[in-house]
């Protein structure tokens, strides 16, 4: 290999950067299974909830999500609002995740931070995110992820009989 060019480790981020854009990644999967596995549970079958879901786009997953709890009985009106407050929170975090894992990563004057740019997509963009910054989403996708998860405990109380 060309020393010009340099190696396939040379990433603009630190190795905590590193890691940290690993655990976004790990995350968000965690997330989108979630929200796969929680269609499966409104609509009472899981293997069913997998197949609709997979091709689907994590957005459209949500937004599916949101028109299911809408339409459905044996849900409190406390607990749909706790629901649709957390799928707006999940939809959040994943484009926090798109901003950094879908953008071309480049070096900064700043020692443990890097920019992040896309201008191929309709939202172009340019940020610089720190180590913190981007260990902070990956908290954040770590949260949502486990709320989606939870939210399972209210899905099971749907009145399956009345629709």
């Amino acid at each position: 290999m060309d020393d010009d060019i340099g190696t396939h480790r040379m990433t603009s981020l630190t190795m905590d950067g590193e890691a940290a854009m690993g655990r976004i990644a790990v995350w968000a999967a965690y997330l989108e299974q979630n929200l796969a596995d929680l269609v499966g549970e409104v609509i009472g079958d899981a293997g069913m909830g997998r197949t609709i879901t997979e091709r689907m786009p994590a957005s459209q997953t949500i937004d599916l999500l949101s028109k299911l709890i809408a339409d459905v009985s044996g849900i409190s009106s406390a607990d749909r609002g706790h629901i649709v407050a957390t799928l707006r929170d999940a939809k959040a975090a994943l484009r926090e995740r798109n901003a950094v894992l879908h953008s071309l990563v480049g070096s900064t004057l700043d020692g443990d931070a890097a920019s992040f740019s896309s201008y191929r997509r309709k939202e172009a963009h340019f940020q610089i995110r720190t180590d913190a910054e981007l260990d902070a989403i990956g908290q954040y996708l770590h949260k949502v992820g486990w709320e989606i998860f939870d939210l399972a405990r209210i899905t099971s109380r749907i009145d399956r009989q009345a629709r």
